[in-house]
């Protein structure tokens, strides 16, 4: 991202982290645990894109789609 941050998935926990430059903890953008719905929950994020308008992208492995999250 042009800020500086890195966005990590992590397909254990079925997770998305973003880190910002300078600091060592990561944020929770989108995971299972967020959501009781199902719709909303994700399942082996295997990668991510973020577009010019702040979307990022989410492939969702195990839901076989992608997911988009307002940043």
């Amino acid at each position: 991202a042009k800020s500086g941050a890195v966005y990590v998935t992590d397909t254990i926990l079925n997770s998305v982290f973003k880190f910002e430059q300078g600091n060592g903890t990561g944020q929770l953008v989108a995971s299972d645990s967020l959501s009781d719905s199902i719709v909303n929950q994700l399942a082996a994020p295997m990668g991510l894109t973020l577009d010019s308008a702040g979307y990022l992208y989410i492939a969702d492995g195990e839901h076989n789609r992608i997911v988009q999250v307002l940043n």
